[in-house]
């Protein structure tokens, strides 16, 4: 089965006659290798739907990556009740292999249309129903705020705003071999996003983080990604540069 790595362990979302919502679950990379994998059980759906009278669905996860030095302890779990858009989402003690009480502050998301994600250990970017004039006319997030550890979810930041009109809109900060990646994104469409870069600062939260934006000059079809310092563009249209035409 296919596996994902977080820390020194590889993860699979796994459904059978036995696990019909599901477990997630874990082993070595030895013990992958072998005929026969140990698996470790992190979370069981069928056992939390049971116990939470829900039918939860498995939506994915978002690790904690820290760079260097990281932990890999934490993780922000996405599930949906009956497979709706809406979703709730839920921080994950992946040590304790268990949901980390908002009593003890542990984020969680309710439940609505939403894009999570670390910024940090102490932030997450969040986009969700934060009331009126937060989604687009499509229903899904219009702004991106930055919420911190120990503070209600109301009193997050606003980061950054798509129009109304947009599909959505998001921000999000990621580690990738040395460097750390922000993007803003504005989904125009189906099929055209303006994007935006900067190089994120981790020691402060988006909302103190005084680097400059500068939009991506790429066509707004492309696909960008990163590989350590570098940009990985993905065409779909041609794109013109200083005379040459990449097609």
């Amino acid at each position: 089965p296919y596996v994902g790595r977080i820390g020194k362990f590889y993860y699979n979302f796994w459904q059978d006659t036995e696990h019909e919502k599901g477990i997630w679950r874990r082993t070595t990379l030895e013990s992958y290798r072998s005929e026969k994998p140990d698996w470790q059980i992190v979370l069981d759906l069928d056992k939390l739907s049971q116990e939470e009278s829900k039918s939860w669905v498995w939506g994915g996860y978002d690790a904690l990556d820290e760079g260097p030095g990281s932990t890999w302890d934490r993780a922000l779990i996405t599930l949906s009740d009956g497979g709706s858009d809406a979703v709730v989402v839920r921080e994950f003690d992946l040590e304790k292999r268990s949901f980390i009480p908002v009593a003890k502050g542990g984020f969680e998301v309710p439940e609505a249309k939403s894009s999570v994600a670390y910024r940090t250990r102490n932030e997450l970017l969040v986009g969700t129903d934060f009331g009126e004039g937060s989604l687009t006319t499509s229903g899904y997030p219009r702004v991106s705020k930055s919420w911190r550890r120990g503070t209600p979810l109301d009193k997050a930041v606003t980061v950054f705003e798509g129009a109304e009109d947009d599909i959505s809109a998001d921000q999000y900060f990621y580690y990738d071999r040395g460097f750390w990646h922000e993007f803003q994104h504005r989904a125009l469409d189906f099929y055209h996003t303006a994007k935006w870069y900067r190089s994120g600062d981790p020691s402060k939260t988006a909302a103190d983080d005084s680097g400059s934006w500068k939009r991506i000059p790429v066509p707004d079809d492309a696909g960008v990604g990163t590989f350590a310092d570098s940009a990985l563009i993905t065409l779909r249209s041609d794109w013109e540069v200083g005379g040459t035409t990449f097609p």
